[in-house]
């Protein structure tokens, strides 16, 4: 093993390793570890745990990986983008960069989380559907007569907000 690094999900609480060795395979295709851009990355790690914890996600490019450097207990109440890249200082992993760029090979990581994995679909529709949700509403207050049928109904869940990403 020349490389473990340790990884977590976004709005997740349990970290998984990622594991590297000198030649990395995915699928027929082997590359040399420093010769391992961070496309080929996302693809090893969608393809390590497409069964379990990206089930649902279909295509690696829907991964955005950040490099982060802290204690597990510093990503509690990490929820956006945005907080990986203010609160941690996140630096987003580009696709086109190699592993080199980010890490060093040669030098064995310490305990610390390595990776944050964010579905960037996920985000992505969220936002939209929320947008959207903004847009839709009218521009000035409802007659309070209106308001009466829905005391009693369900709130739909189109224009519920989600209160965490």
């Amino acid at each position: 093993m020349v490389l473990s690094l340790n990884c977590i999900i976004l709005g997740d609480t349990t970290t998984f390793p990622i594991e590297l060795g000198n030649q990395v395979i995915i699928g027929d295709m082997q590359y040399d570890v420093d010769e391992f851009r961070i496309s080929n990355f996302k693809k090893f790690i969608w393809s390590e745990k497409k069964e379990s914890k990206l089930s649902g996600i279909n295509d690696p490019d829907y991964l955005v990986l950040w490099k982060v450097d802290v204690k597990k207990d510093k990503i509690e109440g990490i929820y956006t983008t945005e907080h990986i890249k203010n609160k941690l200082n996140g630096k987003k992993m580009e696709e086109e960069n190699f592993i080199p760029n980010y890490f060093d090979v040669k030098q064995r990581p310490d305990t610390n989380i390595h990776i944050i994995v964010v579905h960037s679909i996920d985000l992505e529709r969220k936002r939209k559907t929320v947008l959207d949700n903004l847009r839709k509403r009218p521009r000035t207050l409802p007659n309070v007569e209106s308001l009466k049928v829905l005391v009693d109904k369900e709130i739909p869940e189109e224009i519920k907000l989600p209160l965490t990403q």
